[in-house]
C-alpha cells in the first residue's frame, strides 16, 4: 500500500485510530518496506565508500611504489655514470 492510501482528501495524514486492523496492518508493513530499503542504501553506500578508499590506497601505494622505483633507476644510471666516467 502507498503512503498517499493513508491521507485524506485534506492532505492529512489519517490517525491510526481512524484506521482499520488490516489498513494499519498495511500501513506498518509500508513502513517497514521503506525502513528496510533505507537501511539496504545505507549499506550499499558504506560498501561504495570502502570500495573508494581501497582504490584510493591502492593508487597512493602504486604512485608511491613508481615514484620510489623512479628514484631507484636515478640511483643506478648515477653509478653507472660515475662507473663510466672513472
Amino acid at each position: 500500500m502507498r503512503a498517499k492510501d493513508f491521507i485524506d482528501d485534506d492532505g492529512e495524514r489519517i490517525p491510526d485510530e481512524e484506521l482499520s486492523p488490516s489498513q494499519l496492518g498495511r500501513r506498518l508493513e509500508a513502513m517497514h518496506a521503506r525502513a528496510v530499503e533505507k537501511q539496504r542504501r545505507r549499506e550499499e553506500a558504506k560498501a561504495q565508500i570502502a570500495r573508494l578508499q581501497v582504490q584510493a590506497m591502492y593508487n597512493g601505494i602504486e604512485k608511491a611504489a613508481m615514484k620510489a622505483g623512479k628514484k631507484r633507476i636515478k640511483q643506478m644510471a648515477d653509478k653507472q655514470i660515475k662507473k663510466a666516467l672513472d
